[in-house]
């Protein structure tokens, strides 16, 4: 198997490099659709945050229809 030459110095063989890739776009497209999820306010539930580039998900979440007004209202002033 021929081994390609990557930019952090090493060598790692053409097909691994493909689905190195390939995991990295898709990792980054999930960034995105979280992105949009958040902007269209229907994606997260209570508790669930958006950890990455630091997006405070709270008043963007949809609400677990298990959870009450007041169980509501202490999370959100917890995580403010």
């Amino acid at each position: 198997m021929t081994h390609r030459q990557v930019h952090w110095g090493s060598t790692a063989p053409l097909a691994d490099i493909a689905v190195m890739v390939a995991a990295h776009w898709l990792y980054h497209a999930g960034e995105i659709n979280a992105i949009l999820a958040i902007q269209r306010g229907e994606a997260w539930e209570y508790g669930e945050g958006v950890e990455e580039n630091h997006i405070p998900t709270i008043g963007h979440g949809v609400r677990p229809d298990w959870m009450t007004d007041e169980e509501a209202a202490l999370f959100e002033s917890e995580h403010r």
